[in-house]
């Protein structure tokens, strides 16, 4: 599906009036974990289901899907297997994302293609430009910025961590952790821990710091599961 440039501004405030219109609807302040499923489902007036891809289309690299019609969020029946709650509430977020910036783009391709409607979320296509901005959708859903401000100041008490080692180079910080990219899921993690955000991953939790400049990469190596060592 190709879709028209989005700045990320735009994105987020997207993501922001879900939420407020979450709170306004339901009569609660949200705090983290953000609770997706009900967004969808009470917020939004989506169903959510799970779909077994790989048997009913033959794709075996389908995370999740929207079929704009039918109002339906359906989760790949394998995000259940793997007992991911991050992956799986990521998806969910993701899935909202499309509802919200692509639905309408959906539904002028079912006038012309039956079922044209359903947006597939591919491994193989992460990097088309309606993926991203569905990615980028979901870590503003899941991690507001306010509530990561926060968390993060009460973690780490500074403006920003600027890490230029790749691998500890000092043997104590007062973090109990080195300041590298090596440890960059002990970062994530304080931050979650600090917010309350126990519904998603390490690694989506690193990306949006990083995107909103609170920790800044100084070096080549990216902060990803290359350096997981658990």
């Amino acid at each position: 599906m190709k879709v028209p440039f989005l700045p990320k501004d735009f994105i987020s405030d997207v993501a922001a009036d879900v939420l407020s219109d979450y709170e306004a609807s339901t009569g609660r302040t949200l705090r983290p974990p953000v609770p997706v499923e009900d967004i969808i489902e009470r917020g939004l007036g989506l169903r959510l289901g799970f779909i077994d891809f790989e048997k009913i289309y033959g794709m075996d690299d389908v995370y999740g899907a929207l079929y704009v019609q039918k109002k339906l969020v359906a989760i790949s029946t394998t995000l259940l297997d793997q007992r991911s709650e991050g992956r799986f509430c990521f998806t969910c977020a993701h899935e909202v994302g499309h509802w919200m910036l692509h639905r309408h783009l959906a539904e002028t391709a079912h006038r012309f293609i039956p079922e044209g409607d359903a947006v597939f979320c591919r491994a193989k296509d992460a990097k088309a430009p309606v993926e991203w901005q569905a990615d980028y959708f979901a870590g503003c859903l899941l991690m507001p910025e306010n509530e990561v401000e926060k968390a993060f100041h009460k973690a780490f008490a500074c403006d920003c961590l600027e890490l230029h080692n790749v691998r500890k180079v000092f043997p104590t910080t007062p973090f109990h952790f080195d300041l590298c990219v090596e440890n960059w899921r002990h970062i994530a993690g304080a931050v979650q821990h600090a917010g309350g955000f126990f519904n998603i991953s390490k690694h989506a939790m690193i990306i949006r710091l990083q995107d909103l400049g609170w920790v800044v990469n100084h070096t080549r190596q990216p902060m990803n599961w290359r350096f997981d060592k658990s």
